[in-house]
């Protein structure tokens, strides 16, 4: 199982070396909630409040105008856009509702069997969304 440092999320290159998924997208369990873990200490430890896009600056700003990044290259404004939809209190509800659907596959897992292609299934969505999947946006 390929081991993250502390503060390191995974890279999308990066697989498992028990089931050669990409990280994100790996069931064995393990890894999975040890980068859920470290992007909810992320979030918490991350400047609070909500976070906009300044497009004439390229930067992303809090309420109050304080900086929290600057952006470069060919993407300022989708990034800069991006960068504040991901503000901390966002990504901590993401996390709350990707508990929370592992909960009612767990259930669910628990009443069918875990031997359901409907469970299964399940899980294949629920991996995708806690993956590179989901990037088609909000």
């Amino acid at each position: 199982m390929v081991r993250l440092e502390k503060g390191r999320l995974p890279m999308s290159h990066e697989t498992c070396d028990r089931c050669d998924k990409p990280l994100r997208l790996c069931t064995c369990g393990a890894e999975q909630k040890d980068t859920l873990a470290e992007l909810r200490r992320l979030a918490e430890a991350a400047t609070p409040g909500e976070w906009r896009a300044n497009l004439i600056k390229c930067q992303v700003e809090t309420a109050g105008r304080d900086t929290i990044a600057q952006t470069f290259g060919l993407r300022v404004t989708r990034d800069a856009q991006f960068i504040a939809s991901a503000d901390p209190a966002t990504v901590l509800n993401l996390l709350d509702v990707v508990e929370a659907a592992k909960g009612v596959l767990a259930l669910l897992q628990g009443e069918l069997g875990g031997t359901s292609h409907e469970v299964d299934t399940l899980v294949v969505a629920l991996a995708a969304l806690e993956g590179d999947e989901g990037r088609g946006g909000r």
